[in-house]
């Protein structure tokens, strides 16, 4: 969440302006960006490793190359997913307390709620159509991976087939969506940089929303 937090003050203290101004161009500064926090990002995520292994976490510790390849592939996903969310905040402050209870909201909650949907035969269809578009979040797909993980040599819970870290139902599938999806979000937040600095396409936002509050805004 604290990626959102620095991306917004730069907006605000008119310091992303200053470099643009100065012949930085939008994808050099996004991309640039997305580099740097991905590079911060291995840090921590290294040090969590780290602890698994002196707690001796086997269902994860024995697969610790799928379990690197996976935390990194959340944190090339989660900081263009985070960016996006960036435009709609005004104060860093704020926007960082709102994108935790969000990444907590997709990677936690809507997991459990999957989870149990999964468990009763009236819902089971349904949750295997949702979970196509809960996988668009990076939060979820990452704890939807690692859930995996750790039950991957229980054959009972795969029709009794021998699972790998890597299997497409273990990590694989996961992994694919948020290292598409971060090329997803990155490009729309190009795009979301492009319409911005374009007047015309700014007042046409602006006019059709306006003429999708026309219905609602005539009072009896």
């Amino acid at each position: 969440a604290s990626y959102v937090s620095f991306v917004v003050m730069e907006r605000a203290t008119k310091a992303k302006h200053q470099q643009v101004i100065s012949g930085v161009s939008t994808v050099a500064y996004w991309l640039s960006t997305w580099v740097w926090d991905v590079f911060s990002y291995i840090l921590p995520a290294s040090l969590l490793l780290l602890v698994l292994v002196i707690h001796d976490f086997r269902e994860l510790v024995v697969a610790m190359g799928g379990m690197a390849m996976h935390g990194l592939l959340f944190g090339v996903s989660i900081t263009p997913f985070t960016y996006l969310f960036s435009f709609l905040f005004a104060d860093h402050n704020s926007a960082q307390t709102v994108m935790l209870m969000v990444y907590i909201m997709l990677g936690a909650i809507l997991l459990i709620v999957s989870m149990t949907m999964g468990l009763f035969e009236s819902t089971q269809d349904v949750d295997r159509g949702l979970r196509h578009f809960y996988r668009l979040f990076p939060p979820f797909a990452f704890g939807e991976g690692i859930g995996n993980l750790v039950v991957h040599r229980n054959p009972y819970l795969w029709g009794g087939r021998t699972m790998t870290p890597y299997s497409y139902e273990v990590l694989g599938r996961s992994g694919i969506y948020m290292g598409t999806t971060s090329i997803g979000y990155f490009l729309l937040v190009l795009l979301v940089e492009y319409v911005q600095s374009e007047p015309k396409l700014m007042n046409l936002g602006t006019d059709f929303t306006r003429w999708l509050a026309k219905p609602f805004s005539h009072r009896p």
